[in-house]
């Protein structure tokens, strides 16, 4: 089973930073709805900074 048919769980930091990057540039192209993402980015910065001190997550990444 190749990474192209099944998602792994290697690709997911990139791709929450990818996510986080649109948001943020979303809050800029749109100033209307700037407070609310914002105010859901720091809870996201804080699960991203959590779940990279976790040391299972940790041990899962290195495993997939």
């Amino acid at each position: 089973m190749s990474s192209e048919s099944c998602p792994v769980l290697g690709g997911a930091i990139p791709a929450f930073k990818k996510f986080m990057m649109q948001w943020e540039a979303l809050a800029t192209t749109a100033p209307h709805v700037a407070p609310f993402i914002k105010a859901r980015l720091e809870r996201a910065w804080e699960y991203h900074c959590h779940m990279g001190q976790t040391c299972a997550y940790i041990m899962v990444m290195c495993k997939s």
